[in-house]
C-alpha cells in the first residue's frame, strides 16, 4: 500500500519534468549544438569504433588539453532512442528523471516515512518547477545527471543506515553521474565514502 503511495506522490512531484518533456517532443524538440554531438556520438554506440569517453568539456580550452567526461553510459542509454526519432532521446531522459524521482520519493517514506516522503515530493516539484524547463529533459550531460546525483544522496543515506541490498543500484547511479560529468566525481566519492564507511560498521 505504501509503495502504491510512494508511487503517486512520486509521479505528481515529477509533474514539470513530464510536462517539460511533453511540451518538448510538441514543440518538435531536436538535438541541438552539445545535444546534436551526443546525439552523433550514441550513434557511434554499435559502431566499429564506440566511444569509450564521455563528452567533451570546454574547461579544455582553458588547461590547453582535451578533456573529457570518464565514461560514455550516457551515450550507452541514448544509443537505442537517437535510432527511433529526433525526440526520442528528450523523451528517454524524462523517463530517466521521472524514475529518479518516484525512487527518491520511495526512499523518503522509508527513511522518514509519510511525512518525510511528503516533504521530500512537495521539495522535488518546487526545485524542479524552479529549474529552466529544458533541464528537465536536455541529454546535455550535466542537465542529464542532475536528478540521478540527486537521488543518489538518498541511496547513500539508505546505504548507511544497512539497506546493502541498494549496493548494485547505487553503483550504477553512482557510474553514471561521474561519467556524464567530470563536476559530480568529487561530491559523489564523498557520498559513496560516507555511505560505505556507516555500511561496514552497521
Amino acid at each position: 500500500r505504501y509503495g502504491r503511495l510512494a508511487l503517486v506522490f512520486g509521479l505528481c512531484a515529477a509533474i514539470p519534468v513530464i510536462a517539460s518533456t511533453i511540451h518538448a517532443v510538441a514543440s518538435g524538440w531536436l538535438p541541438l549544438g552539445d545535444d546534436g554531438v551526443i546525439a552523433v556520438r550514441s550513434f557511434d554506440v554499435f559502431s566499429t569504433h564506440p566511444p569509450l569517453l564521455g563528452q567533451y568539456s570546454q574547461s579544455s580550452q582553458v588547461i590547453g588539453k582535451d578533456v573529457l567526461s570518464p565514461g560514455p553510459m550516457l551515450y550507452w542509454l541514448l544509443a537505442v532512442p537517437v535510432r527511433i526519432s529526433a525526440s526520442a532521446p528528450a523523451i528517454t531522459v524524462g523517463i530517466v528523471n521521472t524514475a529518479a524521482i518516484c525512487a527518491i520519493v520511495l526512499l523518503a517514506r522509508r527513511r522518514g516515512g509519510l511525512a518525510l516522503m511528503s516533504l521530500t515530493a512537495g521539495a522535488l516539484a518546487l526545485m524542479c518547477a524552479s529549474w529552466n524547463a529544458s533541464t528537465l529533459h536536455d541529454t546535455w550531460n550535466p542537465a542529464a545527471a542532475l536528478l540521478p546525483f540527486t537521488l543518489l544522496i538518498f541511496l547513500a543515506w539508505s546505504l548507511a543506515c544497512g539497506e546493502y541490498r541498494l549496493l548494485p543500484l547505487t553503483a550504477i547511479v553512482a557510474s553514471f553521474t561521474v561519467q556524464a560529468q567530470l563536476t559530480y566525481i568529487v561530491p559523489v566519492a564523498a557520498l559513496l565514502l560516507v555511505a560505505l564507511g556507516f555500511l561496514t560498521t552497521a
